[in-house]
């Protein structure tokens, strides 16, 4: 991450809410993988997947911490609480009661990607809008989950 997410910019409600709103949808992510690890039966290699699962929990903690901080400077109001991150997420509903890991897996790459596309154009937008910590925010958030998928689909192909 940038590092820059610490200074403060006049408030702009359209950078705030992409904000509020892609931290609703990191929150949400981090759900889905804490969930999937839970349901994870049929798994071969339960430990990997998990350690894998973990792993990305991780990754979108840290972005949701950047994003967090970052709406802070810009004079939103960050929650973490389950009730805000599942009425704020623009994500399509999880599919609960999805039969075994890989549906579960492919749940969570769609959403994944669906965020990332959402944190590019965040991203422009905010270019646009000229804050530059905010675009490179977003733009270091996009790239990330692109690798993220990349990496997710290596390991679900083998």
């Amino acid at each position: 991450m940038s590092g820059t997410a610490h200074i403060s910019i006049q408030a702009d409600p359209a950078i705030v809410s992409m904000l509020q709103e892609r931290l609703s949808d990191c929150l949400d992510i981090s759900s889905r993988l804490k969930e999937a690890g839970w349901k994870a039966e049929d798994t071969v290699n339960y430990s990997a997947y998990n350690s894998v699962l973990r792993g990305l929990e991780h990754r979108f903690d840290v972005y949701a911490d950047e994003l967090a901080k970052r709406l802070v400077s810009a004079k939103g109001h960050a929650r973490r609480d389950v009730d805000a991150s599942a009425s704020s997420s623009s994500l399509h509903k999880y599919p609960h009661k999805a039969n075994g890991s890989a549906a579960h897996v492919n749940a969570i790459m769609i959403a994944m990607a669906a965020f990332g596309r959402k944190a590019r154009e965040n991203s422009d937008e905010a270019q646009h809008r000229g804050d530059l910590q905010t675009f490179e925010l977003f733009y270091d958030i996009a790239r990330g989950v692109d690798t993220t998928l990349w990496e997710l689909q290596s390991y679900t192909h083998h």
